[in-house]
């Protein structure tokens, strides 16, 4: 059964003069082996949204459940939600508290009752499938690097083996080869048949690796579809905070000019689109 959102709606210090509503009426749904991308700038509600996903935040309007259990309607049904739907934090150092990579990694299989025969492999599996070198289970996570510390917040979440994983913003901070390998991990992870909701203000990593996209744009619902009618409408319309990437600005002036028929965000698209129309008028 997907993890669905259903009019979510929340609202910070509701009833005092400094009140701000994070969402309203927001829906979304993101199936098993799909990834969603959440996209917006800062502020638009994505982090609130994420926290609602497991719980960490009780909906105060609409509801979250994920295979039939509902957040905020009792504890048990709530732990059993966190237990399904796994959550990466923006900064992974606030998720980290073990000495040693090892026990990070193992406190949720632990939390969730898994035999202790059974952790070392679901360790070793888990740092493997988050590009994490064995050899650093070991060490302290706190000497890590950015990107290491990332891949053992990620391990520490899929060891649990939920069926969802959110990932806040998951690529800030990266270089080249750190983003490239989290994406490849991305894929990987939902072509095992577990969803992924990932978090981001990056429309060209949403646009790469998604399945449905949803828009948000001062917590409200701008849009859910698939990257092609995101791609348009993001060329069409004005987003908040959020700029057309090159590529994809490119590719709509060329369309608009004759040049190619469909739109592209990627360099190699691009190339494609330009071939076929070279090809065709050959």
């Amino acid at each position: 059964m997907p993890l669905t959102v259903e009019n979510l709606s929340y609202t910070y210090n509701a009833g005092l003069p400094s009140e701000r509503a994070a969402l309203s009426g927001v829906s979304f749904e993101c199936g098993e082996g799909q990834i969603v991308s959440v996209l917006g700038h800062t502020g638009s509600g994505k982090s609130t949204l994420a926290q609602h996903l497991n719980g960490l935040i009780a909906p105060q309007s609409g509801r979250v459940s994920a295979g039939g259990d509902e957040t905020g309607r009792c504890a048990a049904e709530t732990r059993r939600v966190r237990r399904k739907v796994g959550l990466v934090f923006q900064y992974p150092e606030e998720q980290i508290f073990s000495d040693k990579v090892f026990d990070e990694i193992a406190f949720a299989p632990r939390n969730w009752g898994v035999p202790e025969p059974e952790i070392p492999a679901r360790v070793g599996e888990a740092a493997r499938e988050a590009g994490l070198d064995e050899a650093l289970l070991d060490a302290s996570p706190y000497g890590l690097s950015g990107g290491q510390k990332r891949s053992v917040a990620i391990a520490s979440v899929i060891a649990a083996r939920p069926s969802y994983l959110v990932l806040d913003e998951p690529a800030a901070g990266l270089d080249c080869d750190a983003a490239e390998a989290l994406l490849s991990m991305i894929k990987n992870f939902a072509a095992s048949g577990a969803g992924v909701v990932l978090i981001t203000h990056d429309i060209e990593l949403a646009l790469s690796v998604s399945d449905m996209i949803l828009l948000l744009e001062e917590g409200r619902t701008v849009s859910f579809g698939t990257p092609e009618e995101t791609a348009e409408l993001v060329v069409s319309r004005e987003v908040k905070g959020l700029a057309v990437p090159e590529i994809l600005g490119i590719s709509a002036e060329l369309r608009a000019a004759g040049k190619i028929e469909k739109l592209a965000w990627s360099a190699e698209g691009l190339m494609a689109q330009i071939r076929k129309r070279k090809n065709g008028l050959a």
